[in-house]
């Protein structure tokens, strides 16, 4: 994690925290849930051209609007690139 910011760094760790708790078992959106959603776009009348399904993708929106674009990645970087 960038600790270069230090007005971010309670922040940051508040989301690394929350985010950890999210890659439990049964935390994140149910692979059947986002296999339903797909469907209805692509049997439905919707012109959605982006369509987030589930509170951990919700999440990271989130995310992305609160944070600096550069913590933003670099927290992804560390979390999910590795």
């Amino acid at each position: 994690m960038d600790k270069t910011i230090k007005d971010y760094n309670v922040i940051t760790e508040n989301v690394y925290k929350q985010l950890l708790k999210a890659q439990k078992p049964g935390a994140t959106s149910s692979p059947k849930k986002i296999v339903y959603v797909f469907y209805k776009l692509a049997v439905g009348q919707s012109k959605a051209f982006r369509t987030v399904v589930g509170t951990d993708a919700k999440m990271v929106l989130i995310l992305r609007k609160l944070l600096p674009i550069k913590i933003f990645l670099n927290f992804l970087g560390n979390r999910f690139i590795k």
